[in-house]
């Protein structure tokens, strides 16, 4: 199953915390944001997610990749 989820914005609301990272990236529970989304995606039965992100994108791409490590395939 195939998931798409919406990770592009600057999270101006969130300003200092977003000056430097995407609003999906940041930490909860010692993890991304978006991090703890997709592995309730991948609980869901998704094995293949596509991101749709934006502002800050590398720092997505560069700490999930293709998604391997979570034991599914990512697309951008």
């Amino acid at each position: 199953m195939q998931a798409i989820i919406l990770a592009a914005g600057e999270g101006s609301r969130m300003r200092p915390l977003t000056a430097s990272r995407p609003k999906v990236m940041l930490p909860v529970a010692g993890r991304p944001f978006l991090e703890h989304i997709i592995l309730r995606a991948r609980a869901a039965g998704a094995d293949r997610i596509v991101l749709v992100v934006g502002y800050c994108s590398d720092a997505v791409r560069s700490y999930f990749g293709d998604g391997s490590s979570l034991g599914l395939k990512i697309e951008y």
